[in-house]
């Protein structure tokens, strides 16, 4: 049997810088420009081997997206869709 234990912390879609921790994943569902300005914040408190999930954005988006997570030394992993919006799997 498999036990786990979860901690859940949920922000707010604002310009706040998100909270300092070490992550196994991080979720963020907003628009690209904050996910962009977010994005050193969402690696540095990513745990080695963690994950970041976004969505929230529109196909045109992806390749901007994934060019700011390599830029922070983030792996794009995979890409989802459903209808017009999109979603990113990245790995530290």
């Amino acid at each position: 049997m498999l036990l786990g234990v979860a901690n859940l912390l949920c922000g707010q879609a604002s310009r706040q810088r998100p909270p300092d921790g070490a992550y196994d994943l991080i979720l963020a569902n907003i628009h690209r420009n904050i996910l962009v300005e977010h994005m050193p914040a969402y690696a540095q408190n990513l745990k080695m081997d963690g994950e970041l999930w976004l969505s929230g954005f529109y196909e045109n988006d992806i390749a901007y997206l994934v060019e700011a997570t390599e830029q922070v030394g983030l792996k794009h992993t995979e890409t989802k869709c459903n209808n017009e919006w999109q979603w990113l799997r990245l790995k530290k």
